[in-house]
Order: C-alpha cells, then sequence, then structure tokens
C-alpha cells in the first residue's frame, strides 16, 4: 500500500463500508438536513452497486438502535449484514468486518455512517492506523449536534482520512476506464434520481 494516496480511487481498488443506518441511531442525528444525508447514502450504494464495487453493511445490535434502512437493504439485497455487540462503536473490532475489509484485496476504504463522531470517525481512525488508505463520505454523515459532527470531521482529516461527497466519489470510478459504458445508465439511475448538476453533463 506505499504510495496508496497517489493512486485514483478504481473499481477494483476500493470498497465501500457503511456503518449504522439504523433508524433510531438515524432520529437522533441533528446536524443537518436528513433527508439529504439518507439519500447520499443511498446515491452511493447504488453508484456502487452499478459499477461492481463491493459494499459492506454493518450495524449495532439491539433494540434501541432501530432497523437498518431498508433503502439500502434493498440495493443489496443478497449482503451479509455484519452485527456488532452492542456499544462496539469503532466497527473494526468486529473481527467479522475487519476480516472482510482485509481479505477483499482493496486497499482503499470508503466509510459512510453515522453518528459521525462516536462511530464513523474512530472506525476511519482505526483503519488509517492499519494502513489502509481512507475515505470518508461527508454529505451522507451526521451527529446529534453540528458541533460534534464537525469534531468528529475534523479528527479524521487530522488523521490524514480524505473526505468525499457521494457525487466525487462516483465521478472517480466513471473515471476508471473500466466503466467508459456506464455514464448514461448512471445518468439516468442515480445522477438525476438525486437531483445532481452532474446529470446535465452527464446528458449532453
Amino acid at each position: 500500500m506505499e504510495n496508496a494516496k497517489m493512486d485514483f480511487l478504481s473499481v477494483i481498488n476500493s470498497l465501500l463500508v457503511m456503518i449504522d443506518y439504523q433508524s433510531h441511531i438515524f432520529d437522533s442525528i441533528e446536524s443537518g438536513d436528513k433527508s439529504r444525508m439518507k439519500s447520499a447514502a443511498v446515491a452511493s450504494a447504488k453508484a456502487a452497486s452499478m459499477l461492481r464495487v463491493p459494499v459492506l453493511y454493518t450495524l449495532m445490535e439491539g433494540s434501541g438502535c432501530g432497523e437498518f434502512f431498508p433503502e439500502l437493504l434493498a440495493v443489496f439485497p443478497d449482503n451479509m449484514v455484519y452485527n456488532r455487540a452492542k456499544n462496539t462503536f469503532d466497527a473494526l473490532e468486529d473481527k467479522s468486518l475487519f476480516n472482510a475489509i482485509s481479505n477483499s484485496g482493496r486497499y482503499k476504504i470508503i466509510f459512510s455512517g453515522i453518528p459521525t463522531a462516536g462511530t464513523l470517525a474512530p472506525t476511519a481512525l482505526h483503519a488509517v492506523s492499519e494502513g489502509f488508505d481512507v475515505y470518508c463520505l461527508i454529505d451522507s454523515c451526521g451527529d446529534s449536534t453540528r458541533e460534534s459532527h464537525q469534531n468528529g470531521v475534523k479528527t479524521m482529516l487530522s488523521a490524514g482520512v480524505t473526505p468525499l461527497n457521494w457525487q466525487s466519489l462516483t465521478s472517480e470510478w466513471l473515471n476508471d476506464s473500466r466503466t467508459n459504458s456506464k455514464p448514461g445508465e448512471m445518468s439516468k439511475e442515480a445522477y438525476i434520481k438525486y437531483n445532481v448538476i452532474l446529470s446535465l453533463i452527464l446528458k449532453e
């Protein structure tokens, strides 16, 4: 993974991990527009599905956390969901999830999840410490307060995590020559559906 940050994200070197998109956790998010956060999460999963980028789902067990977003499960209905013990905030403490990432052969790991400071940041920092090149989808994460969200983002940035939004992530994937037949399909199924200005570019 030497000089991994010099490589572009591609459909063969990256993996998307989606953390704790559960109804009761999501209800506590107050740092921003939750509908836009959910749309960004679902859109990134949809883009990954279309481009055949692996996506791993993980949730925290316990009735107080609520069900995992059905909109995400519908994108990858056959995906195994990694169930972590309650209060395992660093998702990579779960050995099954960590082994799935390590054994994937992919060294660029994109994390998306909630809450930002409590779960997403510790997980991202753990991945950095293990030598992965780590990215975070900023537009699909949030926390109970704006301050908590901002502190979580600052913590990740200070550790070298690269921030992305779902559109820039998808654009990087599309820049991969292996996806050169996908722009029109992506425009119809992701960009236009989620009201993104890039749809205008891809329709030209």
